[in-house]
């Protein structure tokens, strides 16, 4: 019986033209890889099959009459005679292969050479894409060369950036190399806009990897006293609270020496002006210094004003002994030797409550969010579970808690999954040392790495602690969940409840927030933290995850984030043809923040 021979049909119409030219790939045991290297002009199909691995052969087109899988016995798979013809045509190893295999014994074997189009046109992109991955071939033109210059190959090699490169050079279709020598890196590429961007994108991760090198050091910036609670002198006292530090070392400072005269009221009083104004320059030029650093980075950003304590660690011994002059604690507190923790817990609970009930009473002072008139006690609270997962590497699960429409039950919410190790160091705090208040400030600029996807085992605890939490009130009535004292975590995990109420600050942009944590246990002791923010920020800094580019102006324009008040004069000029201060809305700002820093003042002294 003679066998018509037709083109094997798939039941595709999808066919691939340059697939029915292309040879199957045949694996012949034994053959060893040759030191060909791959031209950019090779065909796919030959590129493919060498880059893919070893022992790998492809056969001219008119060799595969034999066997080849694009052509089969006519009524194939029903005919048992056509599957031993074909059998019997095919070469003795190929038999082998296909019966022997540990694949055949598992269930259907695929021939070798038969491979469906989809997995054929795969092949041939990955090897058309992977071959960027490898070194710059040689004896091979480019149209297009690009150099980028004085780079550091130390720090390329400590951040692993050239692993951060192959990104770029599938993407872009461009190789990347690095001349350490010359400490230039070289980029090849067929086009114009290739090399471009690859080179934009190359001097992005640089700018990343430095500022992951030089992490921002924290800057604190002594205020200068009013005159009339002005002294010479200053010491270092010991802290008696356990709650705030358990270093005996630590200490905090006070203003000590007689006060001053008359004349020296007035002289205070001159000088606190200059003293004010260099404040603030250093501030504003540590500040964008600092923005263009952590801009860099590919990580979500954040900042607050933080009202708390600042706690000396490392200080001059002299410090604690009486005679220890101000100029002298003002140079100190400016040398990167001197060693300081911001300490954000103002108080227990009960100084939360405090806070809370005065802010109630202040309706000239704040009002809701929305800027609508109403009794601010009913404003409700915002509450957050924070779970942290500690071992070899930290996670910190922060999550909304809704109540169930049955009431009573608490379930998880909308929730972000954060990195903690890295969070740490990349960081911005400059802290302002006051005699003036109870509480300090510090402006603090956070960067956090937001995995993409969350873990199950975390999510699935955190849903765990709220589903198994009771409903209780505190004393003002609000409800929290509890767990009780007998439920412990495991290891060094922590699971704490934030309840935050947040209100306007009535003529700014700037919205003040009451903290109250509690621990998921109840017998874990809860504390109270202030802070202040501006919903400003968070449309600059927040959104704009991974958007680099849109980040560099922070450190060039502190108007974008601390806009100037609003001015019945539309015209960029002020009254008398001057120029409108550039700095204005930064001056309004720390403004806003005296402002706040005495209320909590007065408020937490008030008995």
């Amino acid at each position: 019986m003679d066998t018509q021979t037709l083109e094997f049909d798939t039941g595709r119409e999808e066919w691939d033209d340059d697939y029915k030219a292309k040879a199957p790939e045949i694996k012949i045991p034994g053959t060893k890889a040759s030191g060909t290297k791959v031209s950019p002009n090779a065909e796919p199909q030959r590129t493919a099959a060498q880059t893919l691995g070893l022992g790998v052969a492809t056969y001219p087109h008119n060799q595969l009459r034999s066997h080849a899988s694009l052509e089969a016995p006519q009524f194939r798979g029903r005919d048992n005679r056509a599957q031993e013809w074909k059998e019997n045509q095919a070469p003795a190893w190929t038999t082998k292969k296909f019966t022997d295999s540990n694949k055949s014994k598992q269930g259907w074997a695929e021939h070798p050479g038969l491979i469906t189009t989809r997995k054929g046109n795969q092949i041939a992109l990955d090897a058309a894409s992977n071959k960027y991955l490898g070194p710059i071939p040689e004896n091979t033109y480019f149209k297009c060369t690009g150099y980028f210059g004085h780079c550091d190959p130390e720090l390329i090699a400590s951040q692993n950036v050239d692993k951060a490169w192959d990104p770029i050079r599938i993407a872009c279709h461009v190789y990347i190399s690095l001349d350490v020598e010359k400490k230039t890196i070289i980029v090849e590429a067929e086009t114009d806009d290739d090399c471009t961007t690859a080179l934009g994108r190359i001097r992005v991760t640089l700018f990343h990897a430095e500022a992951n090198e030089r992490t921002c050091r924290a800057r604190y910036i002594v205020e200068p006293p009013s005159a009339l609670s002005m002294r010479k002198e200053v010491i270092g006292v010991e802290i008696e609270s356990a709650e705030i530090s358990k270093d005996k070392l630590d200490r905090r400072v006070e203003l000590a020496g007689p006060a001053l005269s008359r004349k020296a009221m007035e002289e205070w009083e001159q000088k606190r002006k200059e003293i004010m104004a260099s404040n603030e320059k250093v501030f504003a030029d540590h500040l964008g210094e600092a923005f263009t650093n952590l801009c860099a980075l590919n990580s979500s950003m954040g900042m607050r004003v933080q009202f708390g304590n600042i706690i000396l660690k490392r200080y001059r011994a002299e410090m604690t002994k009486p005679g220890f002059a101000f100029e002298k604690f003002v140079n100190m507190m400016g040398q990167s030797r001197t060693g300081a923790n911001f300490e954000k817990m103002v108080g227990g609970i009960e100084l939360g409550f405090k806070l809370i009930q005065k802010i109630h009473q202040s309706p000239d002072m704040f009002c809701p969010l929305d800027n609508m008139i109403g009794n601010l006690a009913n404003i409700k609270p915002k509450q957050r579970l924070i779970y942290r997962k500690c071992a070899n590497v930290s996670f910190r699960l922060e999550a909304d808690i809704d109540i169930t429409t049955r009431g009573g039950e608490y379930q998880l919410g909308e929730n972000s999954l954060y990195k903690e190790d890295s969070a740490l160091k990349k960081r911005l705090e400059v802290g302002f040392l006051g005699f003036n208040s109870k509480f300090h400030w510090a402006l603090e600029i956070m960067t956090q790495e937001k995995l993409s996807s969350n873990s199950v085992s975390i999510q699935a605890t955190a849903q765990e602690l709220l589903s198994s939490a009771k409903v209780e009130k505190d004393v003002m009535g609000f409800p929290y969940p509890t767990l009780g004292p007998n439920r412990r975590l495991n290891g060094k995990d922590t699971a704490n409840i934030h309840t935050a109420f947040q209100y306007k600050l009535i003529g700014t942009p700037y919205v003040v927030q009451i903290l109250l944590s509690r621990g998921i246990c109840s017998d874990t002791i809860g504390y109270c933290g202030a802070s202040m923010y501006s919903t400003n920020w968070d449309d600059h800094m927040g959104p704009n995850e991974g958007e680099i580019c849109e980040r560099w102006k922070l450190g060039s324009d502190l108007r974008v984030l601390f806009p100037p008040p609003p001015s019945p004069q539309p015209s960029s000029f002020a009254a008398g043809g001057r120029m409108v201060d550039k700095h204005e809305g930064f001056r309004a700002f720390l403004a806003a923040v005296g402002k706040v820093q005495s209320f909590l003042s007065a408020a937490a002294s008030d008995k």
